[in-house]
């Protein structure tokens, strides 16, 4: 070997050395910070996974789900939405009736799950009651209901129930149009929010309920802001212009939210973040929605809401055991402890401290 080809192997081996360093250092760093501040994920599809197998039981580490306390204890992750979920399907009583008793299921398992599991976890439904968890030791367990098609035939009086059980956000459709507003997920004339739909928003101010906007269409985005007197919150949805996917939020709407005050959690599912054709995404490409839209609106309107267990899930990250990941990508890229401060956590309870302080006065 010449010495020139000896220069180029030593010079590679000691830049491989410094990047191994860098990253053992950052690391370090990131779990650090997590022990000093909250980290939340704003959207999890768990509640129906051991809702269909009863098999699975959350403290304990299981293949069958990317979400449960053995995963979030490693990937120092401290608080998640468990969302309620049932797919849009027929405007018939019978079919609503049958949406309404699979919802109220999943509540009572993710009830069981915690107590099953009360060393370790305990139901939370605001900031105070997250922070007690973290200082016990325990992880917090919020609870979201997406589609409000689940709350059945008398949707006013099934979300004030849900709401008294521990729910603090509806997602307002899925991949269908409601009687509530237009999805995303649609093709036709996008009508938005319908008379109803307006209706539900005005009790969900009343009652303190976020409104989640994460699968709905562009007009419906439109149409909520235009009438909700709270902020509102896109619980998984990412960037349109980084990746041209129609449940993605447009500079537009990523705008709007931002002025109305809201959030916009960040989904780590690879069909959201970059094509196929360029491989599944990874945690950079996550940082790189998060860097967006903190460019494009500022530090205080963005958080993360990954998707587990309904898709989401990208290289580095791929169950909750990977969210320390997130933080380490942040940290290269020169975010400050406030900024990943908010982040995580900060921005989406200030939101939902001032649903409830509107509801208040209402």
């Amino acid at each position: 070997m010449n010495k020139l080809s000896l220069f180029i192997l030593f010079f590679v081996l000691n830049l491989t050395a410094l990047s191994q360093t860098s990253d053992t250092n950052l690391l370090k760093q990131a779990k650090e910070l997590h022990q000093r501040i909250l980290t939340l994920d704003s959207h999890v599809d768990t509640p129906s996974r051991f809702t269909r197998d009863t098999s699975i039981n959350i403290g304990k580490r299981n293949d069958k789900v990317k979400v449960d306390l053995t995963k979030m204890e490693e990937g120092k992750l401290d608080a998640v939405f468990f969302a309620i979920y049932h797919p849009q399907g027929l405007q018939t009583d019978s079919a609503l009736s049958a949406a309404y008793l699979n919802a109220k299921k999943q509540l009572e398992n993710i009830y069981y799950q915690v107590e099953k599991n009360s060393d370790r976890a305990t139901v939370a439904t605001n900031l105070h009651e997250a922070l007690q968890a973290k200082k016990e030791g325990k992880r917090a367990i919020f609870i979201g209901v997406e589609n409000a098609y689940c709350l059945g035939t008398d949707k006013l009086s099934a979300m004030k129930e849900f709401y008294s059980l521990g729910a603090r956000y509806i997602t307002l459709c899925h991949t269908k149009a409601s009687d509530v507003c237009y999805s995303s997920g649609e093709t036709g004339e996008d009508t938005g929010l319908t008379d109803f739909g307006k209706e539900l928003i005005s009790e969900m101010n009343r009652l303190g309920m976020l409104i989640d906007l994460s699968h709905a269409s562009d007009q419906t985005v439109r149409d909520v802001i235009a009438c909700s007197k709270t902020p509102v919150v896109a619980t998984h949805s990412s960037v349109r212009n980084l990746y041209n996917h129609p449940r993605n939020l447009s500079d537009e709407l990523i705008r709007l939210i931002a002025d109305n005050g809201g959030v916009i959690q960040v989904s780590i599912w690879t069909g959201f973040l970059k094509s196929k054709e360029d491989g599944r995404a990874t945690v950079s490409d996550v940082v790189d929605h998060i860097d967006y839209i903190v460019s494009l609106v500022g530090i205080d309107h963005v958080g993360f809401g990954s998707d587990f267990d309904g898709g989401g899930g990208v290289v580095g990250c791929e169950d909750a055991s990977g969210i320390i990941n997130i933080t380490v990508e942040m940290l290269r890229r020169n975010y400050t402890e406030i900024a990943i401060e908010k982040f995580w956590s900060l921005n989406f309870f200030r939101i939902l401290e001032q649903a409830e302080q509107v509801a208040a006065c209402l």
